[in-house]
């Protein structure tokens, strides 16, 4: 017998196709799968039979007949217009589901979206952020200054909830007081309770998402995160460490909030100093961290504050910026070019360092009572007293001063002015 005269054999058997359809949810009755398995291969009595059976099925599950008719007017037409073709785009589309269903996912089926940030650019949502520093340089102080921003209407963002955890700082003696003097809405800050209730709380701990599913924070801070790895996890060990981690990022991810993670750092020495190295524990710390933080100490003035972005692996980093911190909280200063690097070894060797402050009494006393000074001048003040030509211009800048050039070439001299000098008293001088 020819090829053309043998009988189409159907792709499903009728009775595997009924026990089929009664298995089918009822978003997958009116499908293409489904047309293919009424018409290809079976006669035209069948044909009917089967799609007889597809409405009838998809009435009781509440389709309507024009969604049942819109079935039969696409599908039709694709497949009368190429059954071959019709037959590989229907398995192709199973296949892909199929695959959606295992742990890989279509490039094509990702939304690309624009990273966003709680405070831009240093603390991205849904992603974890590190903030490092060695003791005693403010850590605490600048976590606290970003709840406060985030509980308050003084943000551009909506105001949020906010968790703070911790297990070294007393709430009624460092944190309300702090808080308050911050200006938080204390209303929208929960922090960790010190009792039972809280006892061997982890990063992971299955009570931090419970809270969030009554109250989803905006953000997140555990301070230090030495203290929420849970006993059988070695902070140095990245195969321990890299789980607690990536549970943390994906509870990130589920509430959209910014997680802090304030780490401590291994002291640095005045010639050694790599920031991202001396932060405690295993590198996946830092690798799982989308931001990094570091606080350290400024060079020009210690009693000075600088936060500088060592990593901010969605853009480019934000800008450095010094700060101050005293009873009223935390006071932003400017914005400057320290590098992580540079503030940290500021820090090892800012015991007996000339101040800022001394530094800008110096600079006053060498400019009274005239008003002005010369550049050669700050250089020899410089070379008498051992600061850097950095810390006078830092000293000018918090002064007011004002600079000016004059001559040209060989004769230029420049001079370094208070605010009101007149500029004809130099050339007179």
């Amino acid at each position: 017998m020819s090829e053309q005269n043998q009988t189409p054999k159907p792709r499903i058997s009728l009775e595997k196709f009924e026990k089929w359809l009664v298995l089918q949810e009822p978003g997958w009755l009116l499908t293409p799968k489904a047309y293919l398995f009424c018409v290809d291969g079976c006669g035209p009595d069948e044909v009917c039979q089967r799609f007889g059976m597809v409405e009838s099925i998809s009435q009781r599950a509440g389709k309507t007949a024009e969604e049942i008719a819109s079935w039969h007017k696409t599908n039709g037409g694709m497949y009368e217009s190429d059954p071959a073709l019709f037959a590989e785009a229907v398995y192709a589309y199973e296949r892909r589901e199929k695959a959606a269903m295992t742990v890989l996912q279509f490039v094509s089926d990702v939304k690309p979206k624009k990273a966003e940030y709680l405070i831009p650019p240093y603390l991205p949502k849904g992603m974890l952020t590190v903030l490092g520093g060695v003791s005693g340089v403010g850590k605490t102080w600048l976590a606290l200054h970003w709840a406060a921003r985030v509980s308050h209407s003084f943000m551009p963002e909506e105001p949020g909830a906010v968790y703070y955890f911790t297990q070294e700082n007393d709430p009624a003696i460092v944190l309300q007081p702090r808080l308050e003097a911050l200006g938080a809405d204390q209303t929208r800050v929960a922090i960790q309770r010190f009792d039972e209730r809280a006892s061997g709380l982890t990063l992971d701990d299955a009570r931090i998402e419970s809270a969030a599913l009554l109250v989803p924070p905006k953000l997140v801070i555990f301070d230090p995160i030495q203290s929420y790895l849970g006993a059988g996890v070695e902070m140095n060990k990245a195969n321990e460490v890299r789980p607690v981690l990536d549970w943390l990022g994906r509870f990130a991810q589920r509430y959209n909030c910014a997680v802090v993670l304030v780490s401590h750092m291994a002291k640095p020495s005045a010639t050694n100093a790599d920031a991202l190295d001396r932060l405690l524990g295993s590198s996946d710390f830092r690798n799982a961290a989308r931001s990094i933080v570091i606080v350290g100490r400024d060079p020009d003035d210690p009693e000075v504050r600088v936060f500088a972005h060592a990593k901010n692996s969605l853009g480019e980093p934000g800008a450095s910026r010094r700060y101050r911190v005293g009873d009223s909280g935390v006071q932003l200063l400017d914005t400057c070019d320290l590098t992580a690097n540079e503030i940290i070894r500021a820090t090892a060797r800012s015991v007996g360092r000339p101040t800022g402050s001394r530094a800008a009494e110096d600079l006053l006393a060498l400019l009274h009572p005239r008003g002005w000074v010369t550049a050669d001048e700050v250089r020899q003040l410089c070379e008498e007293k051992g600061y850097q030509m950095r810390t006078l211009q830092y000293a000018a800048r918090q002064l007011g001063l004002k600079h000016m050039q004059t001559g040209g070439g060989a004769t230029r001299k420049d001079w370094w002015l208070l605010p009101g000098t007149s500029t004809q008293q130099i050339k007179v001088g």
